[in-house]
């Protein structure tokens, strides 16, 4: 009796054990997954830049009326301000290291971010722990992608995510365990995520374990308040899809 209750629970550990392994992909110890691993095409890339050119200049000029009706002090000099607001645990990151000249800094997950020369200075201030969020510079011209603000001492620099992404299927690591044809997606966390209307055409190119890198997106007056940075589709571009916590 006794060897087999001991048969039964080795075998409900070997079924668990496979579960999670299903799960988790197999992947080689502190590998990173590379930016633009599997590219897209150059008129891919292109459909990407017009849509966002078409989509600011429409909806810029809306959304400053609102911010200048709500937020008056919200403007200098006619430019809009720098301002990033998180309520999601889940969009933010931390300092992992920063190097000496401060020209690079690496989040808790292993992606690695190039910042702007003139910005050296200020992360070379950062320090491990540090709480971080990542927003679109929404230029898609300018040689930097986000602007990454650390939310402990208030300070932010313009970087891009170099070709070093974060540690394939690490301990802080987001990949995409399952989409839907609705334009929900499903991540390694438990999290899902309702994509913007306007950018589920993005997610017929996603794949499962893909990695994401979560962010915050950076229109105004909108209840998709995050984006996810696809890394494995990310070429000149990064192709990043605006998306609302579901649950």
């Amino acid at each position: 009796m006794r060897n087999i209750t001991a048969l039964k629970i080795f075998s409900s550990l070997l079924l668990m054990t496979a579960t999670l392994s299903a799960e988790t992909p197999a992947a080689a110890v502190n590998q990173h997954v590379l930016r633009n691993s599997r590219p897209m095409t150059e008129e891919e890339e292109q459909e990407l830049v017009e849509k966002r050119l078409a989509e600011k200049d429409q909806m810029e000029p809306q959304e400053e009326e609102l911010a200048a009706s709500y937020l008056p002090n919200a403007f200098a000099g006619g430019f809009r301000t720098f301002n990033v607001s998180s309520f999601y645990p889940a969009n933010w990151h931390w300092v992992n290291t920063v190097s000496n000249f401060g020209d690079l800094v690496e989040f808790e997950d292993g992606s690695q971010w190039t910042v702007s020369s003139s910005d050296w200075y200020k992360a070379q201030s950062w320090r491990p722990s540090d709480a971080l969020v990542i927003s679109p510079i929404g230029n898609p011209f300018s040689p930097y992608e986000v602007y990454i603000k650390n939310k402990t001492s208030g300070i932010y620099v313009e970087a891009k995510l170099s070709d070093v992404g974060p540690v394939a299927f690490g301990p802080y690591t987001r990949w995409i365990v399952e989409k839907t044809s609705s334009g929900y997606i499903r991540l390694n966390n438990g999290t899902i995520w309702a994509i913007h209307p306007f950018d589920r055409y993005l997610l017929g190119h996603w794949l499962k374990n893909d990695t994401i890198i979560l962010g915050a997106s950076d229109s105004w007056f909108t209840s998709y308040d995050a984006i996810l940075i696809n890394v494995n589709r990310s070429g000149k571009v990064l192709n990043y899809a605006r998306a609302k916590l579901y649950q």
